[in-house]
């Protein structure tokens, strides 16, 4: 019984997974300058996530 739940549990899950992609399909447009800014932020919040 166990096994059967986990089962459907994991097709259940991948079920969902895959519908989430197939909805997901925006494309946004960023110039150079603002994605080399969110790289860097990213990059610092890292640092500083670490080091504190």
């Amino acid at each position: 019984m166990r096994k059967i739940f986990i089962n459907i549990l994991l097709l259940t899950t991948i079920s969902i997974s895959a519908q989430a992609k197939l909805f997901d399909k925006k494309a946004i447009k960023l110039s150079t300058s603002t994605l080399l800014d969110k790289i860097k932020g990213g990059w610092a919040g890292q640092v500083i996530g670490v080091t504190y």
